[in-house]
């Protein structure tokens, strides 16, 4: 009976020292969100949308092998999720759509202090399905004995009027301090800026070919969501890098 208390104390000692020596943070963050729920709201009409990248940090002290391991907790039975998984957001593996509630990478060698970067994407091909989807990311060496874990939860707005998205552009794009929003249409009224998270960082009325600052917004990814007066709606991703 002791020997199976101290093997139980000794295994449950090392997930948690394992756990410490993993930290996942969104990029340009320093948070970790290992164990947390990530939520991205977005609006439809775009078709393909990239969630963000993801850094899984290697604080071990050791160099180690990882693989990547995607659970798809829930889905709509239209989209179509895939990502990328390297050592850096430049060079990595594009791994595609799988129905397969588990799937797991090839792996890779993480140096000390390096990271592994996801980049994890989903494609609607109706590009009007509304509904929320949760997939979980796991962090092993072996593909079965998770170290580390987080969830992406992505939600669609129910009943939302979709407006094409090539019914205005934004530019630049990467921006720096400012961008510009060009449409013939006279409709549109409201700019909203979200980050990563999906949460409100900007709004602005809609002036015609005025430019926008965001020299106040971090580095990262974001999504300029227009509204018109008939509450129609539509999306563009933006990357901002001062």
């Amino acid at each position: 009976m002791k020997l199976l208390i101290s093997f139980c104390l000794m295994l449950f000692i090392s997930i948690v020292s394992n756990a410490q020596n993993i930290t996942i943070t969104p990029d340009g963050s320093t948070t970790d969100i290992q164990g947390q729920v990530f939520n991205v709201n977005i609006l439809p009409g775009q078709g393909s949308y990239l969630l963000g990248q993801f850094n899984f940090n290697n604080e071990s002290g050791q160099e180690k092998n990882w693989i990547l391991t995607r659970e798809i907790i829930s889905q709509p039975a239209e989209w179509q999720a895939y990502f990328v998984w390297g050592e850096s957001s430049i060079i990595g593996d594009a791994y595609p759509s799988s129905t397969d509630t588990i799937f797991n990478t090839w792996p890779i060698t993480i140096p000390v202090n390096g990271s592994g970067i996801l980049m994890p994407q989903f494609f609607d091909p109706q590009m009007t399905t509304t509904g929320c989807a949760t997939w979980r990311y796991h962090i092993s060496e072996d593909g079965v004995n998770y170290l580390a874990f987080f969830d992406i939860e992505v939600c669609m707005t129910l009943g939302t009027k979709v407006l094409e998205s090539d019914a205005f552009t934004v530019y630049p794009n990467p921006a720096q301090d400012h961008i510009v929003i060009q449409s013939e249409s006279s409709e549109i009224t409201k700019i909203i800026i979200l980050n990563e998270a999906g949460k409100i960082v900007q709004k602005s009325a809609f002036i015609p070919n005025e430019s926008i600052d965001i020299s106040e917004l971090h580095d990262g990814i974001y999504f300029v969501n227009i509204e018109t007066l008939e509450g129609r709606n539509g999306s563009h991703t933006i990357i901002i890098q001062h």
